[in-house]
Formats: structure tokens, sequence, C-alpha cells
């Protein structure tokens, strides 16, 4: 194949995460958002900088102890962008588009060091920058934590065969931004294992404990009970929750490779499917043969096997049940190490060889629809509105989609587009309690003292797993 210039291959991906950096700048706050900016009493100044190593993420306040987080430098990341900007979204936005912009750089950086094909290197800056499981953790301010986790996690690993010590301080900083960084400690472990680097698997052991035993001391161990109306899979039997945990890795794997965008939530009336559980299945088979074959080899690639691996093992609610099935901001860590194996096998194809073509084309031409993907994901977590007609466009089947989509309308006045779509929502999730009570109020506003509204409210209080909330509400 022809040689691509150098000053494309390095400029290209950093235009593009310019590209997504801009997209996403005049984004106001969406989702998650308020909860963890505006309303959260850990940034507002009221509170000292330590009291984010003493309390979790979202402040201690009711109603978030099954996602109990411990999160300091996250914290003291957003603490500074609410003084910089005054409590203004464009300051949290600048921030997580530089720490994608430093990722996008770091991968590109990643793949001169290593001595990758420059078509391989040019793929992978623009698959990091642009495709939609990316996106999510870029346009959303809550995705801080993962972007945060990635940055130092992947320094961590270009760092762990030259220069350990300095590996070891980029990992503690990862776990210090999010839980999920382990998988970076996970892959680091792996490679340690494979080379008989005693020491540094010791070195490593002792990060990972001391750090689980300082998070325990502060919120807990895993968090709280999870409903099942937030994860559908705690009240499947094994059988049905291996499945649907292979339909979760699935769809994270087609976020990763595909072209689909990321709806905001998959919670309550969302199936993940057989195609997606085949697609599941499939893809850990590969990456454990990747991940044993590459630590017989001793190669460095085992970085990015296990960090695939690990980081989908954890996503399947296999391992221990998460406080959601599938969250697009999660699936930035897969991601990353679904392309650099990906980018590491295509710079191994020897030049020349009849497959090289074949397996670039297919790569560039699963880049274009994902790159556009991406770009609309990007688009639609401008505000509430916006991502919430996106979610239902994605995943129809999304209880807590269409009553958000719902909610939204019955502020604005259109109180039969917000009936319809509660109508839909309790068809597929008929016991969810947010859409009875939206219903109910629904209904209350549109024809006061009507019976069927006080029945939807007497519902929801019996389904909810806050039943003194859903009394007051």
């Amino acid at each position: 194949m022809q040689r691509v210039p150098e000053s494309l291959v390095r400029g290209l991906p950093i235009l593009a995460g310019l590209v997504a950096l801009w997209a996403t700048l005049g984004h106001g706050f969406a989702f998650d958002d308020p909860m963890a900016i505006v309303t959260n009493p850990l940034l507002d100044g009221s509170r000292s900088w330590l009291d984010a190593l003493r309390s979790d993420f979202w402040g201690e306040r009711a109603g978030f102890e099954h996602i109990a987080s411990w999160r300091p430098l996250t914290l003291w990341s957003l603490r500074l962008d609410m003084l910089i900007g005054a409590g203004q979204p464009m300051s949290f936005h600048l921030t997580n588009g530089l720490l994608h912009l430093l990722i996008v750089a770091s991968v590109v950086f990643t793949g001169v060091r290593l001595a990758w094909s420059p078509m391989a290197r040019l793929w992978l800056g623009l698959s990091v920058a642009l495709t939609p499981a990316f996106a999510e953790a870029l346009a959303s301010i809550v995705g801080r934590g993962d972007l945060l986790a990635a940055l130092f996690g992947l320094w961590g690993l270009l760092l762990i065969r030259a220069r350990p010590g300095l590996a070891l301080a980029s990992l503690a900083l990862a776990l210090l931004a999010k839980e999920t960084a382990v998988v970076y400690a996970l892959s680091a472990g792996a490679w340690a294992l494979a080379t008989n680097r005693r020491g540094l698997c010791v070195a490593l052991a002792l990060l990972g404990g001391g750090w689980y035993l300082t998070r325990a001391s502060v919120v807990g161990h895993l968090g709280g009970a999870i409903p099942p109306i937030d994860n559908p899979l705690v009240a499947m039997s094994f059988d049905e929750r291996f499945l649907a945990g292979m339909g979760v890795v699935g769809r994270y794997v087609s976020w990763s490779l595909g072209g689909q965008p990321v709806p905001a939530d998959l919670a309550a009336g969302v199936t993940h499917g057989a195609g997606f559980a085949l697609v599941g299945a499939l893809s850990l088979m590969g990456l454990f043969v990747a991940a044993y074959l590459t630590y017989r080899a001793r190669s460095s690639v085992l970085l990015w096997a296990s960090l695939a691996l690990s980081a989908l093992l954890l996503l399947s609610n296999l391992v221990f049940v998460l406080p959601t099935p599938a969250a697009g901001r999660l699936a930035y860590h897969p991601a990353l190490g679904l392309c650099l194996l990906v980018a590491a096998a295509l710079s191994a194809i020897p030049r020349g060889h009849r497959a090289l073509r074949l397996a670039y084309g297919l790569a560039f031409a699963l880049l274009l629809p994902g790159g556009l993907s991406g770009v609309q994901t990007m688009a639609a977590w401008s505000d509430d509105t916006t991502l919430f007609e996106a979610s239902v466009a994605a995943e129809p089947g999304s209880a807590r989609a269409n009553t958000n989509l719902a909610k939204r309308y019955m502020e604005a006045g259109r109180y039969e587009e917000a009936r319809v779509h509660l109508r839909h929502a309790l068809t597929r999730a008929p016991d969810y309690p947010l859409a009875l009570l939206n219903l109910s109020a629904l209904l209350e506003r549109l024809s006061p003292g009507g019976k069927e509204a006080w029945e939807l409210a007497q519902r929801a209080v019996t389904q909810s797993t806050q039943p003194a909330k859903a009394l007051s509400n």
C-alpha cells in the first residue's frame, strides 16, 4: 500500500479531536450532569477540598446509595472548572474536550512508539476521536471520570515497561478518577506476570489493595442494593443473566467498532437480544484467545488484549451487577483496548500480503459510518430534550428514555406527546414507578380529581424502591 504522509497520520486525528471538542463546547448540562455538578454539595464551595477524599462522588446524598463512588481526582477537576467558569457548562465541556484530545494524541504517540504502520495509526487516531463508543464520555460532563481514568490508565500502560515507578503513579491517579480504571491495573498485572516481573506484580497488588481498602473505608464496598428497575439483570436467574450479560458485551463491542449511536439509558424496557449475545460471546472468546497467545509470547500486545477483555468482563454484569446494565460513557475503556488491539493486528500484517488491502478496506469502511454516528451522538447531548429524543429513536423500547422524554414534553406543555410516550413506557415496563408517577401527574393536570390518576399514583408508591419519595411526589 502507498505510504501515507506522516503529517496526515498525526495531524488528521488531532483535527478530528478538535472537531469533537468544538461539537460539544456549546452544550448545556444534560442527563446526570445537574445532579453531579449543579446540586453537588462538594462543588459549590461550601465544603473543604479534602472532603473529596472522605465523601462519595455524589456528596453523600439520599438516593445514591446503590451507586456509591469514590472519585476524588474527578471531583477536584470539576471543582476547578466550577471556579474558573463560574459554574457555566462551557468550562466543563472545554476540559472534557481537551482531555479527549490528549487521549487521541496519546494513542497516536502509542502507535509511533511501537512502530505501527502509518495506516494503522491513522485509523486508530480517527477511531478514538470520532466513533460512538468515545462520544458519550466526551459529551457528558459526568464522563469526566472516564476520561481521566482512560488518560492516566493509558499512560500507565505506556510507561509500565520502561518506567514502572511512573507507571504506578499514573495508574494510581487513574484509580482516583474512577473505579473502572481497575482494568488498566489488571492489564498491567497481566503483562507483569507474563514477563516474570515479580516485584512489579507485588507493587501492583499493593496499589490495588490499598486503593480498595481506602475506598471501602469511605463509601463501603460495592455500594448498596441495586433495584431491578435500574438493572433488570439483578432479578434474573443465572441462565438469563448470562445470556443478557453476553448481550451487554455485544452492545459495547458494536459501539466500539460499529456505526449506531449510543442511547443515554438502557435500563427498564430494554432487551439485549440474541444477536448482541452472539456478538458478545464470540468477542469474549476471541479476546481470551488473543490474551492467551500474547501472554505465552510475552508480547506487549497483551496489554491491549487484556485491557479489552477485563473491561468487557467487568461490564458484562457477570462478575457483579452494576448500577446500570449498560452506559455509553463506560464504553470508553473496552473500546480503547479493542481499537489498540485492532491497530496492532493491522500493523502485524506483512506489507504486500493479499489480506492487507482487505483488512484496511474493512477497517476504514467501518470508520466512516462510525464517525458520522459518533458526531450524531455528541450532538444529541446538547440538552435533555435532544438527548432523550435521540435515545428514544435509538432504543424505542427503553421505558426510562420514553419517560424522560415525556417529562420534558410535559414541562414544555406538549401534553399529548407526553401521554403517548408514557403509555408506551408502561407497555414495555408496566410497573415502572417513574412512568406511573409522571402519567398520574399528567392526567391530574388534564382532568383534576380523576380516578385513573389517583390509582396510578398509588401503584407508583407500591412499586417504588423509594416509597417515601414516591409518596411525597
